[in-house]
């Protein structure tokens, strides 16, 4: 059995091309493949990659099932910042994605099943490894962009959206 996990930003933009700064999601390509079957590569469409970036932080040490945060893993949308009654961040977007199980084992392995049953199992640090990899790349682009304000109704959101991933890459990653 193969355990060929590759997970790879392969170009990041805002949506509207930086006409608006209240444009919050960072946009683009992304390579995933599990063992033979890719999922996701150039000639798929643009993810909320702001979004999945997240998403992923929270899944460094917990599970993940689809649909699991009211949306994808990958988003193709992610239009507002909400807060949760238990002040979580979530975003509305689309009913289009890709989403995919991630499973933590007692044995420091992570087990990634497609929806077509494809699964792979690799180390936990190597998963940590390529969530840092392509959340460095997120953070990396938003530094040299110029920043973004979010309207009244996304302001606590935005906030708390960060606050959240920089709590995670700091618990989880050491980083």
């Amino acid at each position: 059995m193969e355990n060929i996990f590759e997970f790879h930003l392969l170009n990041i933009h805002w949506f509207d091309d930086n006409i608006s700064t209240e444009d919050l999601c960072a946009h683009g390509k992304v390579f995933i493949k599990i063992n033979n079957e890719i999922i996701s590569d150039n000639n798929s469409k643009d993810w909320t990659l702001t979004v999945t970036g997240l998403y992923l932080l929270r899944s460094l040490n917990n599970n993940y099932e689809p649909y699991m945060y009211n949306g994808f893993l990958l988003p193709c949308c992610g239009f507002d910042f909400w807060l949760d009654d238990n002040d979580k961040v979530f975003f509305t977007g689309c009913n289009d994605g890709i989403d995919m199980f991630i499973e933590h084992n007692e044995d420091k392995n992570v087990k990634i099943k497609t929806l077509n049953g494809v699964e792979t199992i690799i180390n936990k640090s190597e998963f940590a490894n390529i969530i840092y990899k392509f959340i460095s790349e997120i953070e990396a682009f938003y530094l040299n962009n110029e920043k973004r304000k979010p309207n009244k109704e996304n302001e606590e959101g935005y906030k708390a959206f960060w606050d959240e991933w920089n709590y995670l890459k700091r618990e989880y990653l050491g980083k």
